[in-house]
């Protein structure tokens, strides 16, 4: 399913859709640009597995077939998840981030979530602000991991 936005201006038509494995290098290169620092789980056949899983929850914005902005869901069973949400820095004032936001809600409603949860990195003052706006609350949680098959150079733990 796409959703179609027309642009404040209203030149531009956004789409909003489910992300195939053709928009990966652009993704990729926006989570660059946005400074979301890409992990061994976001390499391209950690992404495969995730798309046989829930494919309806990575959803990308794009206009004129140029990705502007990208989140990546999930469903545990129980809490619905956010990772990986980006907007090119460019098209920010379009509610591109708000938008994607919404239909990544909807679609983790209609799989019986009751609970959204995301993780935003210490210092991205900028992401947690976003968040707040839209309703998401701080929680005094510990969050540990842990890497499994750790690569060479790869951190254990972190």
């Amino acid at each position: 399913m796409e959703v179609k936005i027309q642009a404040a201006d209203r030149s531009v038509e956004i789409g909003i859709r489910p992300f195939t494995m053709a928009d990966y290098e652009a993704v990729w290169q926006l989570w660059e640009i946005c400074h979301i620092h890409p992990g061994p789980q976001d390499r391209q056949e950690e992404v495969r597995k995730k798309l046989q899983r829930d494919p309806d929850l990575f959803l990308v914005a794009e206009a004129n077939d140029i990705v502007m902005g990208a989140v990546m869901g999930a469903w545990d069973g129980r809490n619905g998840w956010i990772y990986n949400h980006a907007v090119d820095p460019r098209s920010r004032r379009l509610r591109l981030g708000s938008r994607l936001l919404e239909e990544l809600e909807k679609r983790l409603k209609a799989k019986g979530a009751i609970r959204i949860r995301l993780l935003v990195e210490q210092g991205n003052f900028d992401g947690q602000s976003f968040y707040e706006i839209n309703g998401y609350k701080e929680v005094e949680e510990i969050v540990m991991s842990r890497w499994l098959n750790a690569e060479k150079g790869e951190k254990k733990g972190v």
